[in-house]
């Protein structure tokens, strides 16, 4: 690298790069952004910069508080370059930088410095605290020794005379030579300054005058050949190289690929994007050989993946069938609230959420399903009532809850029994996604998970954030990977319980959260609201983007009431694909299994008996192919209760007993509660055994039991009954 005027573009991109976060080991947006520079031989000649770390969170004013610090060297919490020889600096080395900027950390500055003359220099460091100054005797950091220190503290840029611990004895250097220099500075509290300035030979041995210039960068260079960092984050990697070169070759994971370069003066990009992304959990490592004007030097960098929710490529829809012409999302709000004599069902979990927009709960009054509360013209049955909106935010009484203060009433809340709890709703839309990382966020009060898929009905959509549970108005934010530019389905399912009620859905771009949809905010993903059904009437429709879907698996994920060992998973064809029935294949606890298929009204349905299959926790998984060639694999695990398997036969007559088992601490006076609950419904506080079908009991049948044994539990008493 050439020294010239590029060298102030130079700097200018180490502090673009620094304030992008990329300078530090670090997550920012899903990437992973690993620090790396390539260490060499020392420049031939000025660089114009000198290097420095920080390492923050470090209390007092001992050297050695930082020297032993886990932090240093290796970890700093900032990198960066300086243009002269002061930290914290103004920028414009005649003017002194302020006295206090930070308390409590470290920092070091280090690289070479190239004498302009031949003969003795004196060297003087005024730091507030204390500080060591060290200079080898050429090149080489081994030779290093300590010529100045700091016991007390100075003032900006009051150096002191040669008498003192601050100023060196005279050291002899040769013009043009390189010779390696490093300050390491501790600050404790209030002020907080760094500078080196050094007298020439031809200042015949006059010491540092107070308020002298620090040294200037035209005679500084960094500690590393050249600055350069690797990125690396699930779609690949990218290279920045600070000024022009002349080639990048790389290697992924020992093997050479293809990047493309990007060259100019200030900054050089090398990238490289795979043909999907790197798996959640894998170890990518990347090395790169950097070549300019008859020089090379090879930089390396690795990274283990982040979790991360996948909008995968083969979810995308086609652009022909996205409605541009109605952006926003798809609003469907169920309610089952006071206006059928309950207050919640759902007990804010979200497999019971779910079970409601279905509409699967049953009133044990009618044996009918419950009726949608949100839906002012329901009459008989489950219906639902969809409404268009450019934003989710939402909140009960449009009070200015979350993040976002200029809040709209929920969609159809307060229902028609004028209640506004027992809320399960869905959220819908299509994204306009380039390939890449992002950050999402749901503030919610109480519960919601995040979703994509092929299509909005598929149960087994993968989860990209959730919060599963109650609470008051919070974020959940979560990290995603989009595998290729497209249109994506994104499902949010929401539920509240009782009381408070709000939601909002948004994006985080350089720290600032931004609803997704919103119209007044250029920076806001695109969105467009899925059609295909009635807006603002009763319906049984359900909306679809037309690719064919699992609508129902059994043993569902979360349902605790499972008896039957029988899997069964129903896909629904659609009118865009359908699946092909030759390419279905059900495994079950890593095993294949020989599954019935058979198809009804559009519905193929894959059944399998696992006789004689153990209670506890297993896992199933259904592979296959949609028309359109596309493969899915979904897995899920389900729960067979060990309480629902006999220790054997049934007994040929009645024993006089049957069995009770109480679960203690869940409060609320509906079911939802007892099933979301970790201990149902094996892992009781108690087991015993009745003598009558009665709990609590007084132990005689003809005595009635007391009104009020304990409150906050649930029981459940199961045996055979014997008809007379």
């Amino acid at each position: 690298m050439k020294n010239q005027p590029i060298y102030d573009g130079i700097v200018k991109a180490w502090q673009r790069l620094v304030n992008w976060g990329a300078l530090a080991p670090a997550t920012v947006l899903g990437l992973l952004l690993v620090q790396t520079q390539a260490q060499g031989q020392a420049p031939k000649e000025p660089q114009g910069f000198i290097m420095v770390k920080e390492y923050h969170g470090i209390g007092g004013v001992d050297i050695n508080l930082l020297l032993d610090n886990p932090k240093y060297p290796g970890a700093p919490d900032w990198q960066g370059v300086a243009s002269y020889f002061e930290w914290p600096q103004s920028g414009d080395i005649e003017i002194p930088p302020p006295g206090n900027v930070m308390d409590n950390y470290g920092w070091v500055m280090e690289g070479y410095v190239f004498p302009p003359e031949t003969g003795d220099y004196i060297f003087s460091a005024a730091t507030d605290d204390h500080h060591q100054l060290w200079l080898s005797t050429d090149d080489d950091p081994a030779n290093a020794i300590q010529i100045t220190q700091e016991t007390g503290w100075q003032p900006v840029r009051n150096y002191q005379p040669i008498s003192d611990e601050a100023t060196s004895d005279p050291v002899f250097l040769e013009e043009g030579q390189a010779y390696y220099i490093k300050l390491i500075t501790k600050e404790g509290g209030g002020g907080d300054n760094a500078a080196v300035a050094w007298s020439l030979p031809s200042d015949d041995g006059f010491e540092v005058g107070v308020g002298a210039e620090p040294i200037s960068g035209e005679y500084l260079a960094s500690m590393f050949l050249i600055p350069a960092s690797v990125a690396i984050s699930p779609t690949g990697f990218q290279i920045t190289i600070m000024g022009s070169v002349d080639s990048v070759t790389a290697k992924l994971n020992g093997e050479v690929v293809d990047v493309s370069l990007e060259t100019g003066d200030e900054e050089s990009t090398a990238t490289y994007s795979p043909g999907g992304v790197f798996a959640a959990g894998s170890e990518v490592t990347v090395e790169a050989t950097i070549k300019w004007e008859g020089e090379s030097v090879v930089v390396s960098g690795n990274a283990v993946m982040p979790s991360f929710g996948l909008f995968a490529a083969s979810y995308r829809i086609d652009e022909e069938d996205v409605d541009k012409e109605t952006p926003g999302w798809l609003i469907n709000t169920t309610q089952i609230s006071t206006g059928q004599g309950v207050g919640s069902l759902h007990g804010n979990s979200w497999a019971n959420a779910e079970k409601q927009i279905r509409g699967e709960y049953i009133d044990p009054n009618t044996e009918e399903p419950y009726m949608n509360e949100a839906d002012y013209d329901s009459f008989e049955g489950w219906s639902y009532y969809y409404m268009l909106s450019d934003v989710v935010n939402f909140d009960q009484d449009a009070n200015g809850v979350g993040n976002f203060v200029d809040d709209w009433e929920i969609p159809g809340i307060p229902g028609w029994g004028d209640s506004t709890d027992g809320i399960a709703s869905e959220f819908m839309t299509i994204l306009y996604l380039e390939k890449g990382a992002y950050h999402f966020g749901v503030n919610s009060d109480d519960g919601f998970d995040a979703s994509t898929g092929p299509n909005f009905g598929d149960l087994l959509s993968p989860s990209l954030g959730r919060f599963d549970g109650g609470r008051g108005a919070a974020d959940t934010t979560f990290r995603v990977v989009v595998e290729a530019d497209g249109y994506y389905p994104l499902r949010v399912s929401w539920w509240e319980g009782g009381g408070g009620a709000n939601c909002e859905v948004f994006s985080i771009v350089d720290g600032e959260k931004i609803l997704i949809g919103d119209p007044d905010n250029e920076d806001a993903i695109q969105c467009y609201a899925v059609g295909g059904v009635p807006i603002e009437e009763s319906t049984t429709d359900r909306p679809s983007t037309g690719r064919a879907y699992v609508s129902d698996i059994s043993p569902s994920e979360g349902d605790k009431m499972e008896k039957s060992p029988v899997v069964e998973v129903k896909i629904v064809n659609g009118s865009v694909t359908s699946v092909n029935k030759d390419s279905i294949k059900l495994i079950v606890d890593g095993e294949a299994v020989d599954a019935k298929v058979s198809e009804s009204d559009g519905v193929v349905k894959v059944t399998h008996d696992l006789v004689g299959i153990a209670g506890g926790v297993h896992t199933a998984s259904v592979a296959y192919t949609e028309s359109n060639g596309i493969e899915r694999f979904t897995e899920w695990s389900f729960n067979l209760p060990k309480v629902y398997t006999p220790a054997g036969d049934p007994p040929t007559e009645p024993m006089g007993l049957v069995a009770v088992r109480e679960y203690h601490g869940i409060g609320g006076n509906t079911l939802a509660p007892l099933f979301a609950s970790d201990k149902f419904p094996d892992s009781p506080d108690f087991e015993g055994l009745a003598t009558y079908f009665e709990w609590p009991n007084s132990g005689d049948i003809e005595v009635p039991p007391a009104a009020d044994v304990r409150n906050n539990y649930g029981w459940s008493m199961m045996g055979y009954v014997y008809p007379p």
